[in-house]
């Protein structure tokens, strides 16, 4: 029987005034797309200790960066743009730790919307910070209010790993983000473009599996690309 891998699920960090403590919390379509592919799912405090922190790295199998608010602009050297939702800088620190461990013990990493961006940012690449500010000819590609999703395609890089898992020249993807990567992180290969031309998905080749994408699979759980998806990078955690 093949091994379960345990995949490490990064989690929102969020402070409650009104209660004076911080909260973990996850939506849960995450955790569903681990399960459906035969994966372990484990939700991720934020370990502040090194030693934690690498207690973590060398248990978990596998590293699903999840979906948040805005990395602080000041990681790339710019001053944080009006339009922002910062994410918490405690959250920030212990995913680019996390994440620099992991790639470094070469295990499978997936980076989801935040995450595509996180594994970007951290390997040294920038973000246009608002796609209305900054790119006024892109499409929109946030989230409308209510339960009804924005998609449009995403045209993938013939040889790219992306594009053999999806087994599709393009998909159709449910988009919720107002940043975009501007200038890949080292090592990082572009390997998706929106119909507007916003980088959409990176890749690090050399890596056993470390691929990134803008994108939210997990609100189409269903959807054969989600389950491409989530189930190369959990046979990939659970491969030796």
């Amino acid at each position: 029987m093949p091994r379960t891998p345990m995949i490490g699920i990064t989690c929102g960090y969020r402070e409650f005034p009104e209660r004076q403590e911080m909260n973990l919390f996850l939506p849960e379509r995450y955790v569903q797309g681990i399960e459906n592919a035969g994966g372990l799912p484990i939700l991720l405090p934020i370990a502040r200790k090194d030693t934690l922190l690498e207690a973590l790295a060398r248990r978990i199998d596998g590293l699903l960066l999840t979906g948040g608010p805005d990395i602080p602009a000041d990681y790339w050297g710019e001053e944080t743009h009006e339009t922002a939702d910062p994410v918490h800088r405690e959250r920030v620190e212990f995913e680019f730790k996390l994440l620099r461990r992991i790639l470094t013990m070469d295990k499978p990493v997936l980076g989801i919307c935040l995450g595509h961006q996180v594994m970007n940012v951290a390997l040294g690449g920038a973000l246009t910070q608002d796609i209305a500010t900054f790119l006024p000819e892109a499409n929109d590609h946030r989230r409308p209010p209510g339960p009804v999703l924005r998609k449009h395609r995403v045209y993938l890089k013939p040889g790219s790993r992306l594009r053999e898992i999806l087994q599709s020249e393009a998909v159709e993807i449910a988009t919720s983000h107002h940043q975009v990567v501007r200038n890949p992180g080292k090592g990082c290969e572009i390997t998706g473009w929106s119909e507007d031309n916003l980088i959409e998905s990176t890749e690090i080749p050399d890596r056993k599996f470390a691929v990134s994408v803008q994108w939210h699979p997990e609100l189409l759980i269903e959807d054969e690309a989600t389950v491409r998806l989530f189930g190369a990078f959990a046979r990939a955690a659970g491969t030796p």
